[in-house]
Formats: C-alpha cells, structure tokens, sequence
C-alpha cells in the first residue's frame, strides 16, 4: 500500500484521501492508515491541499510558472478523471445518458462533454462552468478539441444549438 500511494503521489503530485479512494476502490480507513504511516516516516507532506511527496515539495517552492491556457477533451477512463471522479460526477450531473469527456481547461476541470457511446460517440452537448463571456470567447478552442475526438458530430454548446 505504501509502494502504490508513493506512486500515486508521484503522478497527481497533490492527492488527497477521496482521490485514492476514487482511483484505487480502496477503503478508506485503509488509505488513511496508509497516508499517516507515509507522513511519520517523513515520504510525504501534508499541505493544505493533500499530499505531496517530500522531494516534490521541496521543487515547489521554487516553481512560479502558470500553466499554460489549453483545452484537453479527457475521456472518463483517463488517470486524472478517474483520480477525480468522486466529484466531478456530482458537479457535473445532466440528464443525458453519459457523460463522455471531462473538459480540462486550462490545468482545472471546467465542463463535461454529454451525450451516448454505441458504436461511435454521439455528442449532445458541451456544459461548461467558466463565466458566460469566457465561454463564449473560447468556443472555436472547446469546440475544436471536442471535435479532435468524436469528430463533427456535436450537437450544441451550453445547450445551444450549433
């Protein structure tokens, strides 16, 4: 357990306890354990946020860059999706049949991508949660990197038909 929450650390750099619990489908009491038994032996940190490996911690300080303004369409299966999963399903709920794609907008999840899976993604919408002129300023990119994966088959953006 100790081998597996270094590892995972060292992917996400920042986890906390729910994140493990949503990847791994651990329990959570043995997550915890596991987390205190890493932070005593000093392999990780406690920060506001989660935890973070000591090594990376100490990079951290230093680091002052911003991460740069892009849009990723991330499938449900993705590593970080799966990493969030526990609060992205309820912040992001629709009456659609499913979710297809996580939007990461700029480093933070934003929006989800809805619609059905058969035998190619059939895209509803796109519901995003950036203000109304961000949305509107950023539509062609959101719009584009959707359309990279299922192609032209999006229906409306913000429920909007296009």
């Amino acid at each position: 357990m100790k081998t597996l929450l270094r590892r995972f650390a060292y992917r996400l750099v920042c986890f906390d306890i729910k994140m493990a619990k949503s990847f791994y489908k651990l329990p959570e009491k043995d997550i915890k354990a596991t987390v205190a038994a890493l932070v005593e032996d000093c392999s990780l940190i406690e920060t506001d946020g989660g935890y973070i490996l000591r090594e990376d911690f100490e990079l951290l300080k230093s680091y002052a860059a911003e991460p740069p303004k892009s849009v990723y369409a991330m499938h449900r299966n993705d590593f970080l999706v799966k990493s969030n999963e526990y609060w992205l399903k309820e912040r992001y709920t629709h009456t659609y049949p499913d979710t297809l794609y996580y939007m990461l907008i700029d480093g933070e999840f934003r929006g989800a991508v809805v619609g059905k899976f058969r035998y190619t993604p059939e895209v509803e919408d796109i519901i995003l949660d950036l203000p109304d002129e961000e949305a509107a300023t950023r539509k062609d990119e959101i719009v584009a990197s959707t359309k990279l994966i299922c192609g032209n088959l999006l229906k409306r953006y913000q429920g909007v038909e296009l």
